[in-house]
């Protein structure tokens, strides 16, 4: 798989905020759907997980798995 680097003009702030979000290439941000997904699947019903936690541990293990 190719490395994606993340460049200046992928990062942007959110006005209401002022934290930094990356944004990714569309076939990136499908793939941590798709885990986000997954994860939430894999998780009990009595399980404590958020939507949050889920994506976050989502795209940091897809982009460990791309920068490999």
């Amino acid at each position: 798989m190719a490395k994606i680097k993340i460049d200046k003009y992928m990062v942007k702030s959110t006005p209401t905020t002022g934290k930094k979000v990356v944004s990714y290439p569309a076939e990136i941000q499908a793939e941590i759907q798709m885990k986000a997904y997954e994860l939430y699947l894999g998780r009990k019903a009595n399980e404590p997980g958020s939507e949050t936690e889920d994506w976050l541990e989502a795209e940091r293990i897809v982009l460990k798995k791309r920068h490999k």
